[in-house]
């Protein structure tokens, strides 16, 4: 039980409780407030995995606290149904016991949560790698690109959303670089 509510599943390994399983019934959509609910139960109690399925499809999410702000990033989707069983099965062995002892669902998900597009974005607006793609687009088309043309061309490929997030982020690097000069 977490917080009053019954959780579906809760995958213990070696007495530690790894992951919540939230299992709705096969004939229903999965909803974002049944992935509210099962990243709800991880995150109230310090579990880093979660899992929404229905028996067809399946979705696992990293679950962190940030000042005490839930986030969850969707790291493998899945469907027992529709993807090929050749395809699925990497998945499965993930999310079985086998999986989870030997660290590969945890591997997975930090390679996954390490490449969203925030974290792309950052990347690609930093001054090496800006200086980096001048120089091959130089090379390329035989032009400089001004840095602040490449800036927002880098920017316009990623949504709205997704650039406001990182604003904060870049904001300080640039008052961090202020204060070493």
């Amino acid at each position: 039980m977490v917080s009053s509510h019954y959780v579906d599943l809760a995958i213990k390994i070696r007495g530690d409780v790894k992951m919540f399983i939230e299992v709705k019934p096969i004939t229903s959509k999965l909803r974002d407030v049944h992935v509210s609910q099962a990243v709800n139960y991880a995150a109230n109690e310090g579990i880093s995995t979660a899992i929404l399925t229905n028996l067809d499809e399946w979705r696992v999410y990293h679950v962190s606290l940030d000042e005490g702000k839930i986030n969850s990033e969707p790291v493998l989707e899945f469907s027992l149904i529709s993807d090929k069983p050749k395809d699925v099965l990497p998945y499965l062995k993930l999310i079985s016991r086998e999986g989870l002892v030997k660290g590969h669902l945890n591997k997975y998900m930090v390679e996954a949560t390490s490449v969203t597009d925030r974290n792309l974005l950052l990347a690609m607006l930093s001054e090496p790698v800006l200086r980096a793609i001048t120089k091959e687009l130089k090379a390329i088309t035989g032009h400089r690109v001004n840095q602040d043309t490449l800036k927002r061309a880098i920017i316009n490929l990623f949504s709205e959303d997704i650039y406001k997030l990182v604003q904060k982020e870049l904001r300080k690097r640039e008052g961090e670089k202020g204060g070493e000069q």
